[in-house]
């Protein structure tokens, strides 16, 4: 008997019979053929990432060789046509097989497969806002995550930033509120079907506006002055204009103050001594200490007073010298080099205790120099820096750096290129930038990096033309603007801006050299200004009264 399908198989018997008998009765007998039991192997699912809307395909076998149909436990998470499963969101997905059967088969016990659904990954997108100018009115960036979620912003710096748009495109506002750096962060933290996304930080700088603002002028005019700013105190935000040359080329020793509200100036106490080619230095205790300029007298402005008394004398007259306040935490200013009044130029150092007003010898410099620069260090030493010697009866321009603490000078094993009259500007990463000045033939366009921890020397660009007597501030975000100075004997009105490299900046007001240039920051220590005082112009050059201002004023 061979079975063709479940059910009752009824049998006949049968005998015909023969030559001796008669046919048999029929006799037959039903037989029950049973169904058959099935069972159903569901292929396991290797656990997907959410992907809005994504599919995959999962498949189940049944031993009867009939077709499988599955379904969802978990619809919020997971649907399925046919064998198609929609991924709805991420979670745990739970997924049955069945075979109902048929005539032959019994159904299938029911299969459950259960997976987890992974949350996916996102990212975010975010340009680059690129630099700004400080007095900017508010402006937006845009933030876009893969996901479509909302990004959120958070701003760090100089800078605040507040609304999260609609998605898809997250929009926010950002202000700035000084100069600077701004980093804006652009952030999505997920949700049950996304990972939290890397943040994204964008950060940018703020930079002053390169404009030139004239105020009001000066008492009187004046040039190879000091100009020293006031950052706390009574005097906070204000500058106090010292000394140089007055109109007609003879020493003066009035003093004058700028005050940053009227942006007018008013005269304050005379310096006991005539000085030019002096220097003026801020002390840690706020008053400010002058020496030098022809002559060995020293003194001491208080603020508190605005009027200077006598701090003393040097061992010796001297002009164009350094004065830098020491970064050991002794507050000792460190008086470099300079020439006498009889020409020559000194090697000697000269270090002043502001504790108790006293004055001691400090280090010989490895070279006598006069007109160099001087700048302190992030590690509290003080780099000099070229200048000129007297040899003779002339003068050798010096390619030439050294260390100075309050114990030692060390020469440099570098070549900085050989001028004098020229700038030093402190950047934030520990080096310094050299322009301008003159080779003793030739007013030099050239500038150049010089690091003191390894002596290397790189090429920083070059000024719109050569010229000594100029000023260079340092801005935030390690860049300076350089201004004015002469070629020859003609004063220009060039600026040029270092960001890197050098490049030409706008012009000032009034042509001039021999002038000061002066940071002007707010309550908060931002810089918001560089005030130009005073210097040489015209042709023949005199000295001038008239002063600006470098920022953010103006159209």
């Amino acid at each position: 008997m061979t079975i063709l399908a479940g059910g009752t198989c009824t049998i006949a018997a049968d005998q015909t019979g023969g030559t001796n008998y008669l046919a048999a009765p029929q006799v037959s007998q039903n037989i029950t053929i049973n169904k058959a039991t099935q069972t159903i192997a569901f292929t396991p699912v290797s656990s997907p990432t959410f992907s809005p809307g994504g599919t995959f395909t999962v498949s189940a076998t049944a031993s009867s060789g009939l077709t499988v149909s599955f379904g969802s436990l978990t619809t919020p998470v997971c649907t399925i046509s046919g064998s198609t499963v929609t991924m709805a969101a991420a979670g745990t997905c739970t997924l049955t097989a069945d075979q109902s059967g048929n005539g032959n088969y019994n159904p299938a016990p029911q299969q459950v497969q259960s997976f987890t659904i992974a949350k996916a990954a996102q990212s975010i997108t975010f340009a680059q806002p690129g630099d700004q100018t400080y007095g900017t009115a508010p402006f937006q960036v845009t933030a876009t995550a893969t996901s479509l979620l909302p990004v959120t912003f958070v701003a760090t710096g100089s800078c605040t930033v507040s609304g999260t748009g609609s998605p898809p495109v997250s929009p926010a506002t950002v202000t700035l509120t000084s100069t600077g750096t701004c980093t804006v962060t652009a952030s999505q933290s997920g949700n049950s079907n996304f990972n939290a996304a890397p943040d994204v930080a964008r950060m940018f700088a703020i930079d002053l506006k390169d404009f030139y603002t004239l105020v009001g002028s000066m008492a009187q005019p004046r040039s190879y002055h000091t100009a020293t700013g006031f950052y706390s105190g009574p005097l906070a935000g204000w500058v106090l204009v010292t000394g140089g040359l007055d109109a007609s080329g003879a020493p003066t020793a009035t003093s004058e103050l700028y005050n940053p509200v009227t942006r007018t100036f008013v005269a304050t106490g005379n310096l006991p001594s005539k000085s030019a080619g002096h220097t003026a230095t801020l002390l840690a205790n706020g008053k400010v200490l002058a020496v030098g300029g022809g002559n060995s007298s020293a003194e001491i402005f208080d603020p508190a007073t605005k009027s200077w008394s006598s701090a003393g004398s040097l061992s010796s007259t001297r002009s164009y010298l350094t004065a830098t306040v020491l970064g050991d935490g002794t507050n000792r200013v460190f008086v470099a080099g300079g020439v006498d009044n009889g020409g020559k130029t000194i090697n000697s150092t000269i270090l002043y205790n502001p504790s108790n007003g006293t004055f001691a010898n400090g280090p010989n410099l490895t070279t006598a120099r006069e007109r160099h620069t001087a700048t302190l260090l992030p590690n509290g030493t003080v780099l000099i820096v070229g200048g000129r010697q007297q040899s003779g009866g002339s003068y050798i321009t010096l390619g030439s750096a050294e260390i100075c603490t309050a114990t030692a000078c060390t020469a440099l094993v570098s070549s900085p290129s050989a001028r004098y009259s020229h700038v030093a500007v402190a950047l934030p990463n520990g080096t310094v930038l050299l322009a301008g000045g003159s080779n003793g033939s030739t007013d030099l366009a050239t500038a150049e990096i010089l690091d003191p921890t390894t002596g290397g020397i790189t090429p920083a660009g070059t000024l719109q033309a050569g010229r000594r007597e100029l000023t260079a501030s340092g801005l935030p975000n390690g860049r300076a603007v350089a201004a004015g100075g002469q070629n020859g004997t003609t004063p220009t009105s060039a600026s040029d801006l270092y960001k890197p490299p050098l490049a030409a900046g706008a012009p000032m007001n009034a042509a001039r050299a021999g002038h000061t240039a002066t940071l002007l920051k707010d309550a908060a220590g931002n810089v918001i200004n560089v005030l130009i005082v005073g210097g040489v112009s015209g042709s023949p050059a005199k000295s001038v009264s008239s002063a600006e201002l470098y920022g953010s004023f103006g159209p």
